[in-house]
């Protein structure tokens, strides 16, 4: 990943956010742990979970194009769109 690129803050973010905020990253772990226990398929598994990382997002100052492009980014990883 280069350094300053979209998908390094995007992960870097994720990561500062969930290690300040107690309150979100206990969220984020309820809903992952939920995900990976009731998701179909890994399509269904990236849906479940697409809003609170949004917020996590979100709280990491990410824009609302910048996350679009990320949802765009994670919607297309299987090559299938969801549940396709």
């Amino acid at each position: 990943m280069a350094e300053g690129s979209l998908a390094l803050r995007n992960h870097l973010g994720v990561r500062d956010v969930l290690r300040a905020d107690e309150a979100l990253r206990d969220e984020y772990a309820a809903v992952e742990r939920r995900a990976a226990a009731e998701a179909l398929d890994i399509d269904d598994y990236l849906a479940r979970k697409s809003a609170v990382l949004d917020g996590v997002l979100r709280a990491a100052g990410l824009t609302a194009a910048e996350r679009a492009s990320i949802a765009a980014v994670t919607a297309g990883v299987t090559g299938r769109g969801a549940h396709g």
